[in-house]
């Protein structure tokens, strides 16, 4: 009889309980964006080399080079970055098309050629043209800078300024008016 119990003593649990403990732990964080305040310069307008010639002798604008500043905001913050799309230069087509120029914009000319380089309009001479540059950039603090340059078939300056805190219209002014 010993050994019948000996046998079936493996199947017999005395008071031990299989306990499963299963641990929940979270944690939350709060954190609040707060903002630096906007920190500009005065406005102002430099032109380097002013416009001196008939504009009515020209026909179209070719839009050369358009390197922008690119705002957004998502979960980190207010991001900018400087680029230069068929987006930015959509928008630089609908500012000059209250000008009295045919606009050509290269995306819109030709826009697997302007995907490898946007510049390639340059190429294109005619004495009826002109050839507009545009950068912005930051400057110091949370300004930014303007440069405008307006060129002729045979790549002389007609036009130079540079501007700080100036909007795209007020830097457009002597092509518009």
């Amino acid at each position: 009889m010993n050994k019948f119990l000996l046998l079936i003593l493996p199947f017999f649990t005395f008071g031990q309980d299989n306990l499963t403990v299963v641990g929940v732990s979270s944690k939350t964080t709060n954190t609040t964006l707060v903002e630096n305040e906007l920190v500009l310069s005065e406005s102002s307008t430099i032109i380097k080399t002013p416009l001196n010639i008939e504009l009515e002798n020209y026909t179209h604008i070719l839009i050369i080079d358009y390197t922008y500043i690119h705002k957004w905001t998502n979960s980190l913050g207010p991001q900018s970055r400087i680029q230069s799309t068929k987006y930015g230069n959509r928008e630089l087509s609908d500012a000059l098309s209250l000008s009295p120029f045919i606009v050509l914009d290269p995306y819109e000319v030709k826009k697997s050629k302007a995907r490898k380089d946007s510049s390639f309009l340059k190429n294109m001479k005619d004495e009826k043209f002109l050839y507009l540059y545009l950068k912005e950039g930051y400057g110091r603090g949370d300004d930014i800078n303007t440069t405008f340059i307006i060129r002729d078939s045979k790549n002389k300056t007609l036009y130079h300024s540079n501007h700080v805190n100036v909007g795209l219209n007020q830097v457009l002014e002597p092509l518009i008016f």
